[in-house]
């Protein structure tokens, strides 16, 4: 075989090695991504549950709201009952608020896992014409809910620092 045919072939090889190993990579992150979003939908499903229980027969959306902030910083929500105000390590781009299972989180995680599971109370309570407005203060790190001007159906989106959708 002479030179040309076995440069031909290394590079033939190489070709498909990489193409069956990007096929792999792409294989493994959807399955990752589908295990982490089943358990991210449950773990906001439990979550809601839960904060509705503990409201009792106060069905307001500041209690609610009160007891997720409680929940959340003493780290119910986290893998080691601990919470800690800083930037995940493994943050999701597609699933920001799965960030807090770790234990840390910033305003972008908190944010989206409370529109995740106010959303799912109201879809729990039946009231899916309720919106849900949250305002982050970056200087403050408080947020306020108010809902009672929104239009029905309203979307909540999440920014990064530079205020570019997520």
């Amino acid at each position: 075989m002479n030179e040309i045919d076995k440069q031909c072939i290394q590079m033939y090889n190489e070709h498909f090695k990489n193409n069956i190993k990007k096929i792999q990579d792409e294989r493994i992150r959807s399955l990752i991504k589908n295990n982490v979003n089943d358990n991210y939908t449950s773990l906001v499903h439990r979550a809601a549950k839960l904060i509705i229980e503990l409201a009792g027969d106060i069905k307001k959306e500041e209690v609610y709201f009160g007891l997720f902030v409680y929940l959340y910083r003493n780290g119910y929500f986290s893998k080691d009952m601990k919470f800690q105000f800083d930037k995940s390590e493994h943050e999701l781009e597609y699933l920001l608020g799965a960030s807090i299972v770790e234990g840390k989180g910033v305003c972008r995680n908190i944010a989206t896992l409370l529109k995740d599971v106010m959303n799912e109370i109201s879809s729990i309570s039946g009231n899916k014409s309720k919106a849900l407005c949250v305002g982050v203060n970056s200087e403050h790190y408080n947020a306020q809910i108010d809902n009672r001007n929104m239009p029905q159906n309203f979307q909540l989106r999440v920014a990064d620092s530079t205020g570019r959708s997520k």
